[in-house]
């Protein structure tokens, strides 16, 4: 799959149009080939192309995974442990206030280390020692472990199959879960795409969570934040 952005430079007589491509073949992140502003800090973009600003989804994968498990409707066990563990109130938690369910171990490593480290747990990775009585974290990595049979019940058939097949994955089940999210995480981001693209921006660029456009579009619409929040699975 391939999908054409236009990138442009603030010389108005200097364009860039960028290829995006998918590593799988399957819906997930969008890969820019090539040099691009996708491998670029905004800070860097900012000084390349004239008045950027930078649109995402805030605290993506929370924010997308329980949306997906309120339109899946999963059904509960009958054992209360693990209908309690269904409910994914970790993951829920998170996504409403990310800063105050971190708080704790942020005071300890400070807060941009803790949100890399929920995101690492959320994905499957260990513990560490420093954490391994934090109950928020041990409740994360339960959920997480649902999560990734959850993945492969929903995703297409043959999916499991060809990851398994591939000798980059030494763990497929968290490589599915990471197919699962990255795949509505790039539905969101077709429709933020596709929301913008009529203001023909002189620059827009794919970011997996988001998009860097021209802040021009935000004069031509002045409701496509709003419009933009509106957007969901």
């Amino acid at each position: 799959p391939r999908s054409t952005r236009k990138e442009s430079s603030a010389a108005s007589d200097v364009y860039k149009r960028q290829v995006y491509t998918y590593k799988y073949d399957h819906p997930s992140r969008r890969f820019a080939t090539g040099a691009s502003a996708q491998g670029l800090p905004c800070r860097r973009v900012e000084h390349l192309v004239d008045s950027v600003i930078e649109i995402d989804v805030r605290n993506c994968m929370f924010t997308i995974v329980t949306q997906l498990l309120d339109r899946l409707e999963i059904f509960q066990t009958g054992d209360a442990e693990m209908d309690k563990h269904l409910m994914f109130p970790t993951f829920r938690a998170c996504a409403k206030n990310r800063e105050a369910v971190l708080g704790g171990i942020a005071s300890q490593i400070g807060m941009a280390a803790a949100k890399q480290l929920n995101l690492e747990v959320a994905g499957g990775a260990a513990i560490p020692e420093q954490f391994q009585n934090n109950e928020y974290l041990q409740s994360l990595a339960t959920e997480a472990k649902l999560l990734r049979w959850l993945a492969m019940s929903v995703l297409p058939s043959g999916v499991y199959e060809r990851v398994c097949a591939s000798n980059k994955h030494n763990w497929p089940e968290a490589t599915m879960f990471y197919l699962m999210c990255a795949g509505f995480e790039d539905a969101v981001l077709a429709a933020m795409a596709e929301t913008i693209q009529p203001l023909s921006p002189p620059h827009m660029s794919l970011h997996f969570d988001g998009v860097r456009v021209s802040k021009q579009v935000l004069e031509s619409d002045p409701d496509l934040l709003q419009h933009l929040s509106l957007i969901h699975i």
